[in-house]
């Protein structure tokens, strides 16, 4: 699965998008960042909820 922005990762975890910035921030969730974006691995996700990530809504 390609990487997800940090919308699309948000949209996942149920959150805002600025929570997904501060844990990469704090080194909660691990993720590239490519200009001014992020790409988060589907992996981290997964890793951070401990279960597979369900699909896009």
């Amino acid at each position: 699965m390609k990487p997800l922005s940090t919308k699309e990762a948000a949209q996942r975890l149920h959150v805002t998008p600025q929570s997904v910035r501060n844990w990469i921030e704090r080194g909660m969730l691990q993720a590239k960042r490519i200009g001014r974006n992020y790409k988060i691995p589907v992996s981290e996700l997964e890793r951070l909820l401990g279960e597979p990530c369900p699909h896009p809504i």
